[in-house]
């Protein structure tokens, strides 16, 4: 390739002996000599003495790419440490963000169930056997066959093959 009159070797290769040859750093995009390296593939993060390429603390290599480790979520491109329980994004490490579906993020970036009569039934807040939900509060139905009820007397949907009996 010639640039300003001058030939050189195109970009991700080196000159060596006469030849232009892939940069033997690995995951390296520009190499300056063949023990050097210039700039990394995105993602990889160039050694202090420019001859590697690695993940880093907080992530782990995947494929040609380097993801964030476990217990780490990625938040603008930075691997935050995310242990917060039913939490799925961090903005600092251990700052949760965002909860998961049917938890509600507390004033101390934890994630809990938005009524306390809730249970963590397969990481979604649910009300416990016997009680159903109706405007987020868990309650006990006491109609027979009922699946799910609007007050404890009233039900709204029964259990098949029943159906709600009608007032006319």
């Amino acid at each position: 390739m010639l640039v300003n009159g001058n030939c050189v070797c195109p970009a991700g290769q080196v000159l060596s002996s006469g030849s232009c040859i892939q940069c033997p750093v690995s995951q390296c995009s520009l190499c300056s000599t063949t023990t050097t390296c210039d700039q990394c593939l995105p993602s990889y993060t160039l050694s202090v003495d420019q001859t590697s390429c690695t993940c880093g603390q907080t992530r782990t290599e995947s494929g040609n790419s380097c993801i964030c480790a476990p217990n780490y979520i990625e938040y603008n491109n930075v691997c935050y440490l995310c242990t917060t329980a039913y939490c799925l994004s961090c903005s600092q490490d251990n700052v949760c963000n965002q909860c998961m579906n049917s938890f509600t993020l507390t004033s101390s970036s934890t994630c809990t169930c938005p009524d306390p009569s809730y249970q963590v039934i397969n990481q979604v807040c649910a009300c416990p056997q016997g009680k159903n939900l109706f405007n987020n509060t868990c309650i006990t139905c006491s109609v027979t066959y009922c699946q799910l009820c609007q007050t404890t007397n009233i039900c709204t949907t029964c259990q098949s093959p029943f159906v709600p009996q009608s007032n006319g």
